[in-house]
């Protein structure tokens, strides 16, 4: 079935635009001062770690869009967290983490996170029963999201809960490529079988 005839042209074209657009990540001058640093981004990393072509990314389109006085779509600045499902060596996992170049790998404002503390990424990990992999290069809580906000984030929001299952059944492996602060951190400490 072809869902494309569902949709006017001119909206499919928008949402491949906004698809693009998150591709971009930080823009290329902070993916060119990333790279001139020695790191990758974080969907090259995933690359680099999944089977070929093996990697499914769930939420690209989430973030933060910026218009001109039109009202058209000039800019989109995308969460930090990319996350999605792969294969390692044949082997099905949920993988996820921050990349640097998109506001430092600050935590995302978002009602509901991808990754993290209670993430979706968790869920897929979780409900598929396959290993977590977290890749960990961000720098936590932005004081401007929690300005936006008016507020910050309140303890137990995103609970251990899921975190703390995981551990009993499922493989959780943490890297830390770059910084890790406040919650980017905290998955580092739970590794676990």
């Amino acid at each position: 079935m072809d869902m494309s005839q569902n949709f006017p042209a001119e909206d499919l074209l928008e949402l491949e635009r906004r698809r693009q657009l998150a591709l971009e990540l930080g823009g290329p001058e902070a993916v060119e001062r990333h790279h001139a640093a020695g790191k990758l981004t974080i969907r090259e990393r995933i690359d680099a770690l999944s089977d070929a072509n093996s990697f499914h990314e769930v939420g690209r389109l989430t973030g933060q869009g910026h218009y001109d006085e039109s009202g058209s779509l000039v800019k989109v600045t995308p969460a930090p967290y990319v996350m999605g499902l792969a294969t390692i060596d044949g082997r099905p996992v949920a993988i996820g983490g921050e990349d640097y170049t998109v506001r430092g790998g600050a935590s995302w404002s978002g009602d509901r996170k991808k990754g993290g503390q209670g993430g979706f990424v968790e869920d897929l990990a979780l409900n598929y029963k396959i290993p977590l992999i977290n890749l960990i290069d961000g720098v936590g809580g932005s004081v401007t999201s929690a300005q936006r906000r008016g507020h910050t984030v309140f303890p137990g929001v995103h609970g251990f809960e899921t975190s703390a299952a995981l551990l009993g059944q499922v493989p959780v492996v943490c890297a830390v490529l770059g910084t890790a602060a406040g919650g980017p951190a905290e998955p580092s400490c739970r590794t676990g079988p």
